[in-house]
């Protein structure tokens, strides 16, 4: 039988193993720095990591495990949208949520052919942030701006 503080830390163990471990990619400081204070104060996330470019992202990814990447379309270098298979090579259980200031479907269908999870624009990103994050998790799908016969393919 463990004593009361063995009890408390295996406890705490076993919580943190369930808070979610993100990666905020963007290479926007403001922009990771507002994801980061919206998923701060919502219960479940633990390890909230930030990187500015894919190349910092691979880095991380290659000493740690995150459940899910939150990865911006247009970056200097290689484009979110070129990362998403290397992504996936590293872990392929990783989940990938495209945040994106582009409203076109194209590019959300295009990141959902590549083999992203979801796709938020920034605009909307305050409200809706942590129940697309939520949603992925979940094993669904967040394309809100995908007509529903697209979403399905």
């Amino acid at each position: 039988m463990l004593s009361g503080r063995c009890q408390d830390e295996v406890s705490n163990q076993i919580e943190a193993e369930r808070m979610l471990r993100v990666l905020i990619t963007d290479d926007y400081p403001a922009v990771r720095k507002n994801l980061k204070q919206i998923l701060e104060m919502e219960q479940g996330f633990g390890i909230i990591d930030e990187a500015a470019d894919g190349m910092e992202m691979l880095e991380k990814m290659k000493s740690n495990r995150y459940d899910l990447i939150l990865l911006d379309i247009s970056m200097p270098g290689k484009s979110g949208l070129e990362l998403i298979k290397e992504i996936l090579s590293v872990n392929n259980e990783t989940k990938i949520l495209m945040v994106s200031i582009y409203s076109e479907s194209q590019y959300a269908l295009r990141a959902k052919k590549l083999g992203a999870s979801g796709y938020l624009l920034k605009v909307t990103a305050p409200d809706h942030l942590v129940d697309a994050i939520r949603t992925i998790i979940s094993g669904m799908p967040y394309y809100p701006g995908l007509n529903k016969d697209m979403y399905e393919h």
